[in-house]
């Protein structure tokens, strides 16, 4: 019988963590291979624009596989799992604070604090989320109860009970 050690509550996290980002990656991954088909299809084919596209869409659907192997390496105790979890956990706060120093672009207009109060709940804000990603990718990496958790399983040897007496020499 092997013995198996419970999944830490960081697993548990990274792995909600990886579903609620692949998801969506997933999704605009499809809808963008429709509009590069459609560009594609719109403009004259040159070599540049296809070899583009293409280099593209390999980095856009490795990106999203990058979720899917990291998810399937923590649900299956695989150590390559853990790895690629803290690489795309680490991906999506480096595109979050990228994000806030770059600012976005787009039809949705970006949230401006209108007094210091706002202003030092969104920094309090922001200090208590990125420590808490800090804090899981330790976790995560260098825990100890993760590294017991990818640790292979323990067999246990039952040893059998000496048979019983027989009554028939009496």
């Amino acid at each position: 019988m092997k013995k198996l050690t419970r999944r830490p509550i960081s697993i548990w996290i990274a792995q909600i963590l990886l579903l609620l980002a692949g998801i969506p990656f997933s999704i605009v991954l499809f809808f963008s291979l429709i509009g590069d088909a459609a560009f594609l299809a719109a403009n004259q084919l040159t070599f540049f624009s296809v070899v583009g596209t293409f280099v593209f869409l390999i980095v856009k659907i490795a990106f999203v596989l990058l979720f899917f192997f990291a998810f399937w390496g923590l649900a299956k105790r695989k150590n390559y799992g853990r790895w690629l979890a803290v690489v795309a956990i680490l991906m999506i706060v480096a595109l979050s604070v990228l994000g806030k120093i770059i600012g976005t672009s787009g039809p949705i207009e970006t949230y401006e604090y209108t007094n210091n109060a706002q202003q030092i709940g969104g920094i309090i804000g922001a200090v208590t989320i990125y420590g808490l990603f800090g804090l899981l990718l330790y976790k995560l990496a260098l825990g100890a109860n993760v590294k017991e958790f990818f640790q292979p399983a323990v067999s246990i040897e039952i040893a059998e009970p000496p048979p019983p007496p027989h009554f028939a020499n009496m």
